[in-house]
């Protein structure tokens, strides 16, 4: 701490007792620690103290002599308090600001919980009273549960303030709404006021739910919120009335069938608020005013979603940035591996999932069929031994789900474009040329540059494949728009498979070998892939060929200098890297990441 002390630190402290449970007499030097290395402390918060002596800035009543800190006191220019009222009495005189323990002066920010005010509003308000010629903003933060207020906040001295938030209950009559009111005429013309915002708690009973407060005489607050707003100096004013709507009855899981109706009529009646009881203030041009309702109850969140379902409030870049989050959050959670917290949630669960969130609203039809449509897997399989070469199949599921989405992109030919990732293996070539359906597939997605992204494998047994007279040959006619490709466990490769596609730009090898000597010696200097991620997983001899012979970059079949992000992992330990070597030797100006991995 000393050597803090020597830089002027600690200058933020939060000081909380360890344990509730202590016994007082025992901690006779709990605040001894402030006298020797607090003296350049700017900021302060302290939580769950009793008794705590006046030069840690906060005093129990009676505690000490005021009159003797008036040579160093802080000038707080932020103050804070919840459920601390017994503290902000003792630190305000009640006879004179100039003897209280705090400046608060220079005090621009005020927060206030006032949850637990038994009688009044005294003691703020003479703190209101003293700095109310600096106060740029008062926030009110928790709800009033019961009448704790003898009279309203009296505002009038605060000429500078801008923000304020304020928080009432109008539960069976309009007590505290008038308060309310009269602290709102308090507000002076001219002021400064730029944002205004105020919450009320409004009890939904089970016979009259939200009709009740229909009466109240919303005309005196728009006449208020209209005044102020005109007298402000400031060019536009945001207010905000949040409307809290608690109704304990609909917790009760057998009156939950009125849930759909109260969430209507709540929206309806805020609606009409804004637009009826409120009009001068919805009219006036200088004004940004809403009027936003919540629902404050344990299945609030179901009545959201019906909220949000049953009503076009929300644009549609949101609708979409939910449905993503949602599916986005879904596969991520299905990467982490072994996770105990993780349920078993395979794609069989998720596509229904998905359907009925295409059926809830129209809003979110396209951008749950976009995750729908968004990849298709095909894995032929050989159909025997006889005759030979065996022919590939496909099974009849297979087959009867590529002729359904082949039915559906002609009655709507937009999901074929969000059809975009395929997942398949060294059987596809043959069984484009069996199976017409897969074919004319195939031959749709083309129109809309698909697929983008490739998951490539062996699929069978090498000695099974020595009987396909073509493997690779597919790509010519339908991945010119491929941009990710990612093979696995593939022997031979023909270097025309990568180096042919001219928007590619991921490539993940996987336990993959290159042809022997498919690597043309001529420079390939048109069409070839500019990659900026490539991924390396035991296939070193891989990018030993795509790198080619020559130490001219432009002789490679891949542009590699653009590369952004590699990730390695060697194929033999106890080896080299060579290639990698040479990689990071001619590239390594426009790399960002380099990652390897290793057993």
């Amino acid at each position: 701490m000393g050597l803090m002390q020597n830089h002027g630190n600690p200058r933020t402290i939060y000081f909380s007792p360890e344990r509730r449970e202590y016994h007082p007499e025992a901690l006779s030097s709990r605040y001894s620690l402030p006298n020797r290395v607090l003296s350049g402390l700017h900021v302060l918060k302290c939580s769950f103290l009793e008794d705590t002596p006046v030069h840690l800035l906060s005093v129990a009543t009676g505690a000490a002599n005021l009159s003797s800190f008036t040579k160093s006191r802080p000038k707080l220019s932020h103050l804070s308090l919840e459920r601390s009222w017994p503290a902000l009495e003792a630190l305000l005189d009640r006879d004179t600001i100039s003897s209280a323990v705090i400046d608060f002066t220079h005090l621009e920010h005020l927060d206030f919980n006032p949850r637990d005010w038994d009688e009044d509003n005294q003691s703020v308000q003479q703190l209101i009273f003293i700095s109310g010629s600096s106060l740029k903003s008062i926030m009110m933060f928790g709800k009033v549960q019961t009448y704790p207020m003898s009279r309203q906040l009296d505002l009038s001295t605060c000429t500078k303030l801008e923000n304020a938030r304020l928080f009432f209950s109008i539960y069976s009559n309009g007590y505290l709404f008038y308060q309310l009111i009269d602290t709102l005429k308090s507000i002076t013309n001219p002021n400064s006021i730029q944002k205004l915002e105020i919450h009320f708690y409004m009890l939904i009973t089970q016979h009259e739910r939200s009709n009740s407060y229909r009466n109240v005489r919303w005309e005196r607050l728009d006449e208020q919120l209209d005044r102020i707003s005109t007298a402000s100096s400031s060019r536009r004013v945001v207010c905000t009335l949040h409307l809290h709507f608690e109704g304990e009855y609909l917790d009760d899981p057998d009156k939950r069938d009125d849930l759909p109706a109260v969430v209507q009529e709540c929206a309806q009646f805020a609606q009409e608020l804004k637009i009826n009881q409120l009009h001068r203030t919805n009219n006036n041009k200088r004004i940004d005013f809403n009027v936003i309702q919540r629902l404050n109850f344990k299945c609030s969140k179901f009545a959201e979603l019906i909220s949000i379902m049953s009503a076009a409030i929300l644009c549609q870049e949101l609708v979409d940035l939910f449905v993503d989050h949602l599916v986005q959050s879904i596969e991520d959670w299905l990467k982490v591996p072994g996770s105990p917290y993780r349920p078993w949630y395979p794609a069989s669960r998720r596509l229904p999932e998905l359907k009925q969130c295409a059926l809830v609203n129209k809003a979110f039809a396209s951008r749950a069929q976009k995750h729908l449509f968004c990849r298709i897997q095909v894995h032929p399989c050989f159909g025997g031994t006889s005759p030979f070469p065996p022919q590939t199949v496909l099974y009849s599921q297979s087959l009867r789900e590529i002729n359904n989405l082949l039915e559906i992109f002609t009655r709507k030919p937009v999901l074929a474009s969000h059809l975009q990732h395929l997942t398949t293996d060294l059987l596809f070539d043959d069984t484009l040329n069996l199976y017409k359906p897969l074919s004319d597939l195939m031959n749709v997605l083309q129109n809309h540059g698909n697929p983008r992204s490739l998951d490539f494998s062996s699929g069978a047994q090498p000695s099974d494949l020595k009987a396909l007279s073509s493997r690779y040959s597919f790509q010519n006619r339908f991945l010119s728009g491929l941009q990710v490709l990612k093979c696995g466990f593939l022997e031979d490769i023909p270097v025309h498979f990568i180096a042919g596609k001219p928007n590619l730009r991921i490539l993940i090898l996987a336990y993959c070998s290159m042809a022997t000597g498919s690597v043309s010696p001529r420079p390939l200097t048109t069409a070839r892939p500019r990659l900026n991620h490539l991924i390396l997983d035991h296939s070193s001899s891989a990018l030993e060929d795509l790198l080619g012979r020559s130490t001219s970059s432009s002789e490679a079949v891949i542009d590699f200098t653009n590369l952004e992000h590699l990730e390695f992992t060697p194929s033999d330990w106890t080896g080299n890297v060579q290639s990698v070597q040479r990689l990071v030797l001619n590239f390594g100006p426009s790399l960002k990441t380099i990652m390897m991995f290793g057993d």
